[in-house]
């Protein structure tokens, strides 16, 4: 009962609806906004993680699937108030890039030898093309809401190199584009490299990582594990429902 109390003292001084309606106030924890990839930030207290949805349902392979994350990360972003959000995409893209679809390990080694014959340029199109709509995306979301630092972190690597080549170039590009909002991880390659858990998903191992990177321009509070029930308040029901097995949320919007 005193761990309880504990808890909802602390979401009343940290996670407090506003009188004007149905508005989380995060204050200085990351809002988290992605595809399955935001489960690498769960069970933090720096952050609040928020699933959108399938990565491949959910990126900016194309103007559809581009619209899908857009409308609801706005949503989201309409209804909390956090000093920084860390857009989670890219992955898929790169994967998408190579030609052999959303399982590219699970193809026969045949269809993997004429994807690595597969004329570079066509990849680096597709690439450049997802690249132009997610610094699209940057754009209209930072005139909607100018309050909120909106940032990125470059892509960590995965199982298949040639993925890892793909987003080596969507890196670059993002890196030029969004300037000191995107926050480059490629120092840390090896300590990504050992988080992965699958041949594309990374484990909470990575939060160092992105901690120490943001640390440099964004106050965080002392790095610290927490269970996602510790979110359990009126404020984040209503507007979130709880995944307890991966530790992030999902919006009832």
């Amino acid at each position: 009962m005193k761990f309880i109390s504990r808890l909802k003292k602390f979401l009343q001084r940290h996670c407090a609806r506003t009188k004007q309606g149905e508005i989380l106030q995060l204050g200085s924890k990351i809002l988290v906004i992605g595809d399955s990839h935001v489960r690498s930030y769960a069970r933090n207290v720096n952050f609040f993680p928020v699933f959108l949805g399938q990565g491949r349902l959910h990126n900016f392979t194309s103007d559809e699937y581009a619209e899908n994350y857009r409308v609801k990360a706005e949503r989201i972003l309409r209804n909390t108030r956090s000093n920084v959000a860390l857009l989670v995409l890219g992955e898929p893209d790169a994967r998408h890039s190579l030609g052999l679809g959303w399982l590219p390990w699970e193809r026969s080694k045949a269809d993997q030898a004429r994807m690595r014959n597969r004329c570079p340029s066509i990849m680096r199109v597709e690439v450049e093309k997802s690249a132009q709509r997610i610094c699209s995306l940057f754009t209209a979301f930072r005139k909607s809401f100018p309050e909120t630092r909106l940032i990125s972190v470059s892509l960590h690597p995965v199982q298949m190199e040639e993925q890892n080549m793909a987003a080596q170039l969507l890196n670059e590009l993002l890196a030029k584009s969004l300037g000191e909002d995107f926050f480059d991880l490629t120092a840390e390659v090896e300590s990504l490299r050992k988080a992965l858990i699958d041949p594309v998903h990374h484990s909470g191992a990575i939060q160092p990582v992105v901690e120490r990177a943001l640390s440099e321009q964004i106050i965080l509070t002392e790095s610290r594990a927490i269970d996602v029930e510790e979110w359990d308040a009126e404020e984040v029901r209503s507007l979130f429902q709880e995944n307890s097995q991966f530790g992030c949320f999902v919006p009832k919007l």
